[in-house]
């Protein structure tokens, strides 16, 4: 009955998708910034914790007693290792983008807490955005103003519920409302590249570090 009751809260949650006006709910704010810390933690991106001197990065500090091994190793130095993604980082990068033309936050529940969250908004493909995106040419290769997904992320504990299938469904929908095709840039062979193919998006650009740029039309 348990298992029952689980999957049932599940098949809610992941049916419901909510737009969030970040400069209104703050509370839902920080819970957006505590998902990113523990979604880009871990696999693939590791993104956890950060050595201020030796710029080494760790999934989290287990183990570590909150020092960083090669330091203290090689150097016999005794150096904290610091979040790689601190909260106030997380909303100042949040917030700057929440006030761009187009803006767009959606978010996933599990009661009060937030368990996933994709946001984005209106990017015009130029030199800038090439930049940008570490995508040289890209302004060659496609033309015009698209939605840019620039991130979504699900608790480690939600992952393989369908919670980002969900996000991207309603990221889609709310970008043909606009008009705009989206792009978004992701790992090569990761859950939001395949799950973006399977919504009909196709690779425009492979650039580096195994990132790929892929548009999804929307019209």
């Amino acid at each position: 009955m348990k298992n029952v009751s689980m999957i049932t809260r599940k098949a809610v949650v992941i049916s419901s998708v909510l737009t969030l006006n970040p400069l209104t709910q703050p509370d839902d704010a920080v819970g957006i910034a505590l998902v990113y810390q523990k979604a880009f933690g871990g696999d693939p991106w590791n993104e956890g914790y950060i050595c201020p001197v030796c710029q080494t990065v760790f999934a989290d500090e287990s183990g570590l007693w909150g020092y960083c091994p090669h330091c203290q190793e090689d150097k016999g130095l005794l150096i904290k290792i610091l979040r790689y993604w601190p909260v106030n980082k997380i909303l100042t990068d949040f917030y700057q983008e929440m006030v761009r033309p187009g803006a767009i936050c959606l978010t996933m529940k599990d009661g009060c807490s937030v368990i996933a969250f994709a946001w984005g908004y209106e990017v015009k493909v130029n030199f800038s955005l090439d930049k940008y995106l570490e995508a040289p040419n890209l302004h060659k290769l496609i033309k015009g103003t698209f939605m840019y997904l620039d991130e979504c992320a699900v608790l480690p504990a939600w992952q393989k519920n369908g919670c980002g299938r969900s996000l991207l469904s309603a990221f889609i929908d709310k970008s043909r409302e606009a008009g705009k095709n989206i792009l978004l840039r992701t790992l090569r062979g990761q859950a939001m590249h395949k799950l973006a193919l399977r919504q009909g998006g196709g690779i425009i650009q492979n650039i580096s570090r195994d990132r790929v740029i892929i548009m999804i039309t929307t019209q």
